[in-house]
């Protein structure tokens, strides 16, 4: 396999993982995603041969293929954190607040070149643009 095929197969590993419904099935998926991400990173880490004259593309095909190994030969008794580097989800840390300080989420109402934070007001002004465009217009 090369380095994409690799990539691509990691990835549904993942996706079937998360979407496996019982804890023996998630566990076998992520076995096998642990495998694709050792297949990648020797994939990576192994040296690339660019002259022309060092191999056909056939022959660097079967060089990434013997590189990567097939991944479901392999056994893997991997956890998850061998594998979250590779393209699983992380789960961003929450930075908490200090004392004193606090956080408001404010809605701002747009019309035309004037903000209003009720909605009432700005509704209120935007019948009153459109009142005073259709006057302008009669």
């Amino acid at each position: 396999m090369d380095l994409n095929e690799l990539l691509h197969a990691h990835q549904a590993e993942v996706r079937k993982a998360s979407a496996s419904g019982d804890e023996e099935g998630r566990q076998r998926h992520f076995d096998k995603v642990a495998v694709y991400a050792e297949s990648i990173r020797q994939l990576r880490a192994s040296p690339r041969r660019s002259s022309p004259t060092s191999s056909s593309p056939a022959s660097q095909a079967k060089i990434h293929g013997a590189c990567a190994g097939d991944p479901s030969s392999e056994p893997s008794q991997a956890s998850l954190d061998s594998w979250e580097d590779e393209g699983g989800s992380i789960v961003p840390p929450h930075t908490p607040l200090r004392a004193g300080v606090t956080t408001n989420l404010r809605r701002d109402y747009y019309v035309g070149s004037f903000v209003y934070r009720d909605i009432s007001f700005a509704l209120a002004e935007h019948d009153r643009q459109r009142n005073a465009a259709s006057l302008e217009g009669a």
